[in-house]
């Protein structure tokens, strides 16, 4: 059993949900200038004609099944 001297925290649902839905809210307002030296920092890949070709060939074999 648990002594007096321990403490029990609780939280409700509706707390936590908040909490989470706050956290989303400010990823989704981050600053525009992060997004650039982001994009800036990206290394891009070159893709050949075969890699085309094989990306097209996979997106019509997709909505071909559809």
């Amino acid at each position: 059993m648990a002594d007096k001297t321990d403490a029990i925290h609780t939280e409700s649902i509706e707390l936590q949900r908040a909490a989470a839905h706050h956290q989303d809210a400010t990823l989704e307002k981050a600053a525009p200038m992060e997004h650039i030296a982001e994009y800036a920092e990206a290394q891009h890949i070159n893709l050949t004609w075969k890699s085309w070709m094989v990306v097209f060939v996979t997106c019509f074999a997709i909505m071909a099944q559809v």
